[in-house]
C-alpha cells in the first residue's frame, strides 16, 4: 500500500530533505547513520536490519549509505 509506505520514519527522513538546508539534513542523516551503526555493534538478540525494516529503511541502509559531506 503506497500510503502506508509514506508513513515510515524513512519516508519522513526523505521528505525532510526537501525542507531542511543541506547542512541540517546532512547532520541529521549522518547522526542517524552513526547511531544505527553504533546500535548494530551492540545488539545481540536482534539485528539492526530488523529494526530498520520496521522503520521503513532499506535493509543494510546503515552499511551501504554514504556519509553526507557538506
Amino acid at each position: 500500500d503506497a500510503s502506508s509506505d509514506r508513513r515510515t520514519v524513512f519516508s519522513v527522513l526523505i521528505t525532510l530533505q526537501c525542507f531542511l538546508s543541506i547542512s541540517e539534513y546532512g547532520t541529521l542523516h549522518n547522526k542517524i547513520r552513526k547511531e544505527t551503526r553504533h546500535l548494530a555493534n551492540r545488539l545481540k538478540t536482534i539485528s539492526a536490519n530488523q529494526i530498520l525494516t520496521k522503520l521503513g529503511f532499506p535493509a543494510g541502509w546503515h552499511e551501504t549509505t554514504e556519509k553526507i559531506k557538506y
